[in-house]
């Protein structure tokens, strides 16, 4: 049953409220503006949203083929106050629309835990190296970091996910790894999909270390998510430090890295399994 806007304000709010009572954060009307579109208004709604609250954000490609039909809700991180902008023709349930809301303020709140308050998109994302190679491997390691991160932060505040095992997961995993090759525009959205089921499972949570942790994969049958080890192996060192939300721009170029060269080496062995 598609949530009328005013159901779907009170979620937002509602969501808000249920946040700060857990974290004592002082998400509310005053500190989160929220705008409502449908794919035919997005480009107006986008503009006139950005001009009032988030200026910087008119220079994205936001006019560009499909943009306002590839999701649900977008995050803004602004200076004075935050923003969300949610799409709410979407015949979602009450359950997946709370947990779209969830991951969008997770992304208010782990972007500014990144640099103490800065924000690392507009200061490494936007020309920072000195070759386009390079800026593309630290615009790649954050897109796939920055999902997760509010990801892991959403589902750990959902109250609806139940546990699940690597085994349990495998289909999902399995059925997203062929999406992880070169040229493919959801690759890096397919990866962090499944960092996230991978990190968020009961073997993540009762592994004693990294190498426990890789043999349970090992066993469970998503064992060839193993093609991108490196990455998996970045991500949990990084989730064991003290402070896993603060990263830096060393971090994010290593997980771009590591993430373009296991996409290579992974569309080289298949091309060689197809020609035996």
């Amino acid at each position: 049953m598609k949530l009328s806007t005013e159901r779907l304000l009170h979620l937002v709010y509602s969501t808000m409220e249920e946040i700060n009572d857990k974290l004592d954060i002082d998400f509310s009307k005053d500190t989160v503006e929220i705008a409502f579109f449908v794919p035919n208004n997005g480009i107006a709604v986008y503009e006139s949203f950005c001009s009032r609250f988030f200026p910087k954000n008119l220079s994205e490609q936001y006019k560009s083929e499909g943009f306002f039909l590839s999701f649900a809700a977008m995050a803004f991180v602004g200076k004075e106050k935050d923003g969300i902008l949610i799409r709410e023709d979407l015949d979602l349930s009450l359950e997946e629309w709370h947990h779209i809301i969830l991951h969008e303020l997770a992304h208010l709140l782990v972007t500014r835990e990144e640099l103490n308050g800065e924000n690392f998109y507009e200061k490494y994302c936007v020309n920072y190296a000195d070759n386009p190679q390079d800026d593309g491997i630290i615009n790649a390691g954050y897109a796939i970091w920055r999902e997760f991160s509010a990801e892991v932060f959403a589902l750990d505040l959902d109250d609806s996910i139940m546990p699940y095992s690597i085994n349990d997961a495998s289909n999902q995993i399995n059925k997203l790894l062929p999406l992880i090759v070169p040229n493919e525009p959801i690759a890096k959205e397919a990866m962090q999909k499944i960092l996230n089921l991978l990190f968020k499972s009961d073997d993540y949570y009762f592994a004693k270390d990294e190498e426990d942790f890789i043999k349970r994969i090992e066993k469970s049958k998503a064992k060839k998510v193993l093609s991108f080890e490196l990455v998996i192996r970045h991500i949990y060192k990084h989730l064991s430090r003290e402070c896993a939300w603060e990263i830096d721009i060393d971090f994010i170029r290593e997980l771009g890295f590591l993430y373009t060269m296991n996409i290579g080496t992974a569309a080289l062995k298949n091309r060689l399994l197809n020609q035996l």
